[in-house]
């Protein structure tokens, strides 16, 4: 989860995430083009996901685009692990059979109690893709991979950033030498936690 003041707001009025940094090789400011990161962000999905449509349609995959369910034994499946495909616009089911299945639903971010999401000053990873402009400053809820995989690039797009991590550590299901030389590093770039 992720809450933040939007830069434009923090520096009263500039707009789409500009924040001057001092760089290593010579250059004295550097200037985030929020909208462009978000663009090529965009393409690369599009590219990617085109990419695997021509991987798919290749390997002559057939896609089928609806609810499935995993069957047990039934009179209904002639095996167990049998798939029926349900479709919203009422089309009739589909009954798969196959030797392996897999079984691949994607993730989603999970609800911390206390913390509503609002999409607007609470968010998730999810809203956090869309965000329209850098924010000025951010905190973010849960040091595991995905919040401190998030701190670092807020960090270095020149947002301030603070993590807020409940276990003793970050990433405390990693090597406790790896969880403290990126704390050490972290901290360097200016994170709080």
């Amino acid at each position: 989860m992720y809450s933040y003041q939007s830069a434009a707001a923090k520096r009263g009025g500039v707009s789409n995430g500009k924040k001057k940094r001092e760089l290593r090789r010579g250059f004295s400011e550097a200037t985030l083009r929020f909208t462009k990161v978000q663009a090529r962000k965009q393409s690369i999905i599009k590219r990617l996901h085109q990419g695997v449509g021509q991987l798919i349609k290749r390997a002559k995959i057939d896609v089928y685009h609806g609810l499935g369910r995993l069957l047990g034994p039934s009179i209904f499946s002639p095996m167990a692990g049998s798939v029926s495909v349900e479709y919203e616009d009422g089309k009739e089911n589909d009954l798969l059979t196959s030797k392996n299945v897999i079984i691949a639903t994607g993730s989603r971010p999970r609800p911390i109690a206390g913390l509503a999401v609002d999409g607007d000053r609470i968010l998730t990873s999810d809203e956090a893709l869309e965000l329209p402009e850098c924010p000025a400053s951010i905190l973010i809820v849960g040091g595991g991979v995905i919040g401190v995989e998030w701190a670092s690039m807020f960090a270095d797009f020149g947002a301030e950033v603070t993590i807020a991590e409940f276990a003793d550590r970050l990433i405390s299901m990693e090597d406790k030498d790896v969880s403290a030389a990126l704390e050490k590093n972290l901290k360097r770039r200016g994170v709080k936690i």
